[in-house]
């Protein structure tokens, strides 16, 4: 199912990206000591461990959610145009969908409100004031340490290693969602590399993010509306099973728009594997050519190792 979702593939951006990594029998009995334990299954269902994606990956992933099942292929580019003018548009695949019972896009659809519209849910205090968001609140284990060559280089500057030692034990903070809620046309992605929790530092910074967009959409609709040209808001297919009575609700919607390609591919930390200089560690968050990412569903119980930061809310 995570493949079938959109986890461990390309998104179809026009630019080098790493797929993640969605861990199989095969992929531990190579890389991993002792190979396969059944318990491992339980760690990569919930997106911890080894589970690797990337912030566009999700952007994609929750597009398709958004769209009751149509998975875009993303892309930066709209059309070409030659010498003499004429438009020419990319070949590209169709959007992939999938299919899911109704009693679980209800439940994934009031799951993802209530975090952000009911008092309990993680992302209750970045409810945007111009759009209904639905989304997800992570924050992702992800310690490190300094490696060896880092640590030689500031040996001179005790502060500098100090601080970096300390910003490596921080948590990534992670925010994914779609607004508007109950008509959805953008997929939002906040990811802080060991930037803390994602309920206290990644979704405030998406409710400003959408307030922003929020207002522009306002005022073009205003606009269109001083025209005398009226705008319809795209479907979603997740209201399919609330209008079933409805023509427009059969129709395929166009997937959600609006997810700018953040980072390109991704290398969280591996948890299991804290030194960063053992041949397993993929990229450390200094080196300049890693990538960050991790997994948005750690557990939200976790308390974040920096005496400084709220602990984390409870889901």
């Amino acid at each position: 199912w995570a493949r079938h979702l959109g986890f461990g593939e390309h998104t179809g951006i026009e630019l080098p990206e790493s797929v993640g990594r969605i861990p199989t029998r095969v992929w531990y009995r190579d890389h991993v000591p002792g190979g396969y334990y059944p318990g491992f299954a339980l760690s990569t269902a919930v997106g911890q461990k080894d589970v690797l994606t990337t912030p566009l990956q999700l952007a994609r992933i929750y597009a398709g959610i958004a769209t009751g099942g149509v998975l875009p292929n993303l892309t930066l580019i709209e059309r070409f145009e030659d010498e003499s003018g004429r438009s020419l548009v990319p070949d590209r695949a169709p959007p992939r969908r999938y299919e899911l019972k109704p009693s679980t896009w209800r439940m994934l659809r009031q799951a993802l409100r209530a975090v952000v519209n009911e008092d309990r849910g993680t992302a209750a205090s970045s409810k945007p004031k111009t759009t209904l968001l639905a989304g997800k609140t992570g924050t992702a284990q992800a310690p490190q340490r300094v490696r060896k060559a880092i640590a030689e280089k500031l040996r001179e500057e005790p502060g500098a290693l100090a601080r970096l030692t300390a910003w490596l034990q921080n948590d990534h903070a992670w925010f994914v969602g779609y607004a508007p809620a109950d008509q959805p046309e953008v997929a939002i992605v906040v990811f802080l590399e060991h930037g803390g929790s994602g309920g206290h530092h990644a979704a405030p910074i998406a409710r400003q993010i959408l307030d922003v967009w929020g207002n522009r959409r306002g005022t073009m609709q205003e606009s269109a509306g001083s025209s005398g040209k009226k705008r319809r808001p795209a479907r979603s297919g997740l209201d399919q099973e609330d209008n079933p009575e409805d023509p427009a609700s059969q129709r395929t919607a166009a997937p959600a728009t609006g997810v700018g390609p953040d980072a390109p591919a991704s290398q969280p930390a591996d948890t299991a594997n804290p030194d960063p200089d053992s041949p397993s560690k993929e990229g450390a968050p200094h080196d300049p050519e890693h990538n960050p990412s991790a997994d948005p569903d750690s557990d939200p119980d976790h308390a974040p190792p920096a005496a400084d930061r709220p602990a984390e809310e409870t889901p």
